[in-house]
């Protein structure tokens, strides 16, 4: 019983990774995409030049994130294989 409350744990874990990651990715990906609708402003271009790189740095710490994430993932199935099914009483549904 030990053991499948650490699967949970290790899926919750992963989960929560795998939200961070995407939340990561879309964050930076409107971190790029933002200077392209504040239009051509002289107020506005050091804040254009100031989200270039942190876009582009939380968007790759986001893959980063998913990327560990698949890795953690493949590991986990690879090492924790399926229970085999039990079989269901004759009259029973």
């Amino acid at each position: 019983m030990a053991r499948h409350r650490t699967n949970k744990r290790k899926e919750r874990a992963l989960d929560t990774m795998k939200a961070k990651g995407l939340g990561l990715c879309a964050l930076g990906v409107g971190a790029l995409v933002l200077p392209l609708f504040m239009g051509k402003s002289l107020v506005l271009a050091p804040l254009d030049h100031a989200l270039r790189p942190l876009g582009w740095m939380v968007l790759l710490i986001g893959v980063v994130l998913l990327g560990i994430h698949r890795v953690a993932q493949a590991k986990t199935a690879q090492t924790d294989p399926l229970p085999a099914p039990t079989p269901r009483p004759a009259g029973r549904k």
